[in-house]
């Protein structure tokens, strides 16, 4: 571009003007003067050419760039959008949009997860008009899961705003999706992936055989999936592929279990404190002192309670005074009152001592008493009780791993996992397609090992599979995968510990 220098054409002009009225010839310095004005005398300079000159504003115009510094996204990946202009980032790190943004125009970086929404993020200087200089985008990102429930094989989890996530078999409609996935593991519908369920807000959740149940911020009891012993006590025995709300009451906490071929119940603790059971029954397991299938909540006894949990065909519950109690099969001696009385239909008092939590497995149990030392009885067919004995099981509560103190305890299938009181994750039982996350060369442990020197918050276990969060709010997966209840994107098993982002 050249730009007219009207101040040196202006002194050229003046210097000749001069020069000519000193000749005497006022009238050629006239003309000469008026030819200025004509633009005949005009001198040119060169300057750079620029086609990005925004009406209004004062040069220098430019364009710049938006750079992006991301943490915290670990194994997920984000989509970024700024405009037209689409920028992938698969990792932390260090990016740039491949467009820049003229100086003045406005920004708007906006965020999309992948996949599905998993993470929580958060960005600074992601929108505004943009200045004379490049623009760093600060996207923060965190896996902020809180609490987690294993099923037979699928699994359930919550993260930190209270949203809720689905993910591995969904042939009976447990994962509560509605019908709307459509994916398939060999011949069965599932999801390889966490999917959000919903938009509600949960504060509590439970993974059965084939069905779920979850409570809502608002106290509601929801149920959903495989309904054929009545275990979603909405009245019937319809399968529900979405959360139905059951009753009106409000609730605290949900146990759902069961076993293959023997039924499924629930239970419920409501928030008054008491008891409350339903669905099969052929056992006792429901605890009303009877075999009669409910396929709505029962009220059981009159007691207060803490804590309760569902196990194959048997079932567990801590009263407010502390004290365990236990109803169900004893077949195996998992009932824990020193002998395989058949079944027990109401709750028995098991010993005298405090407990601070219990849990009841495939056909055996799991406790921590209030001195923090763990104790397991029932079946021992897999080495689940972790007593170091040949698998001949115990009917009554058998102290292990003394003097060690534990904090949390999980039993499952024929597999156990427990939490020291250091955070420290242990594992014994079967290691079937690697549910210990051990190395497929181990079938089982005869004892507790260590399995992760991390620190651990919360874990659960299905039929081979087991989840567990870390104190960095980290779920991790590990075990038998064939309908995708690892939750890693694939169905193959995994003997170590995968992150499930």
């Amino acid at each position: 571009m050249r730009r007219l220098n009207m101040k040196k054409g202006f002194k050229n002009t003046l210097r000749n003007t001069k020069k000519i009225m000193k000749k005497g010839n006022f009238i050629a310095a006239v003309l000469l003067v008026a030819s200025f004005t004509q633009c005949s005398v005009f001198e040119y300079e060169d300057l750079p050419y620029r086609d990005d000159h925004i009406p209004g504003q004062d040069l220098p115009v430019t364009k710049q760039s938006i750079h992006v510094e991301v943490t915290g996204i670990r194994s997920a990946a984000l989509i970024l959008q700024n405009g037209s202009d689409s920028l992938n980032v698969p990792a932390d790190g260090a990016y740039t949009f491949s467009e820049k943004v003229t100086s003045g125009e406005s920004y708007n970086v906006t965020l999309t997860v992948s996949p599905n929404g998993a993470l929580n993020c958060a960005m600074n200087s992601n929108t505004g008009t943009m200045p004379t200089s490049d623009v760093t985008v600060i996207i923060t990102c965190a896996n902020n899961w809180t609490i987690v429930s294993a099923g037979d094989a699928h699994s359930l989890a919550l993260r930190g705003d209270g949203s809720l996530w689905a993910w591995g078999n969904n042939e009976n409609g447990q994962l509560g999706d509605g019908g709307t996935i459509t994916e398939t593991c060999s011949v069965y519908k599932c999801s390889t992936i966490p999917v959000k369920i919903g938009t509600a807000t949960w504060i509590a959740i439970a993974a059965g055989n084939n069905h779920s149940l979850g409570i809502q911020s608002d106290g509601t009891l929801w149920a959903w999936g495989d309904n054929t012993y009545g275990q979603l006590g909405d009245t019937s025995i319809t399968q529900r592929n979405a959360p139905v709300k059951i009753g009106g009451a409000t609730w605290k906490s949900v146990s759902a279990n069961g076993i293959t071929g023997y039924g499924a119940h629930s239970l419920g603790i409501q928030s008054d404190d008491t008891l409350w059971a339903w669905g099969g029954n052929a056992y006792g397991q429901i605890g009303d002192n009877s075999n009669t299938q409910r396929n709505a909540p029962v009220k059981i006894g009159g007691a207060t309670w803490k804590s309760a949990s569902a196990g194959g065909v048997h079932s567990l519950g801590i009263q407010s005074d502390d004290t365990l109690w236990a109803w169900g099969s004893d077949m195996i001696g998992q009932i824990g009152n020193g002998a395989t009385t058949g079944d027990q239909l109401a709750p028995v008092q098991i010993g005298g001592a405090a407990w601070l939590s219990a849990s009841a497995g495939g056909l055996y149990s799991a406790g921590i008493q209030a001195n923090g030392s763990l104790w397991t009885w029932g079946s021992d067919m897999s080495h689940e009780l972790g007593d170091g004995a040949p698998t001949t099981g115990q009917t009554s509560p058998f102290e292990i791993d003394n003097p060690n103190t534990y904090s949390l305890i999980f039993a499952g299938s024929n597999h156990t996992l427990g939490i020291r009181s250091d955070g420290t994750l242990y594992a014994w039982g079967s290691n079937n397609y690697g549910a210990l996350g051990l190395p497929n060369t181990i079938f089982s442990e005869t004892a507790p090992v260590n399995t992760s020197t991390e620190s651990w918050v919360i874990a659960d276990m299905g039929a081979s599979h087991s989840l567990a969060i870390r104190n960095d709010n980290t779920l991790w997966a590990w075990g038998y995968n064939v309908v995708g209840q690892v939750g890693d994107g694939t169905t193959n098993d995994s003997y170590t510990f995968v992150q499930i982002p």
